[in-house]
């Protein structure tokens, strides 16, 4: 299996990967990680994941725990940005490459803290 190889990959109703998971934290260690909740019901983070700064991971999160959401967007054309498919068809796209990397920086700092959960390198997400 490749990195980022979707054969085989369950998804959840938002097209993520139904073998990932989410807690919640308390509302100070959320804030802390860099969340906010300017939607009452809803936990929010957005984290720029490309060097020029048009790429975002963004991972919704609702407060009663019933749902998630986990996308890579891009801000200039307003649509998400399907990095792992890109690598899937051509290992050498560099910029989805790093995009790829920095994402799962992320992936390991939402794991470590205890917020996602199911995630391994190279997974799809």
């Amino acid at each position: 299996m490749t990195r980022f190889d979707q054969t085989g990959v369950t998804l959840t109703k938002h097209c993520n990967n139904a073998a990932l998971g989410v807690n919640i934290l308390s509302d100070a260690e959320m804030r802390a990680l860099g969340f906010t909740d300017h939607v009452p019901e809803k936990w929010y983070l957005c984290s720029r994941v490309s060097e020029r700064g048009d790429i975002t991971l963004n991972l919704t999160i609702a407060k009663d725990g019933s749902d998630w959401e986990l996308d890579v967007l891009d801000e200039r054309f307003l649509q998400p940005y399907d990095y792992q498919g890109l690598l899937e068809r051509n290992l050498d796209n560099g910029y989805a490459r790093a995009v790829a990397d920095e994402c799962e920086r992320q992936y390991r700092l939402l794991t470590k803290a205890g917020i996602l959960t199911g995630w391994h390198e190279g997974m799809w997400v």
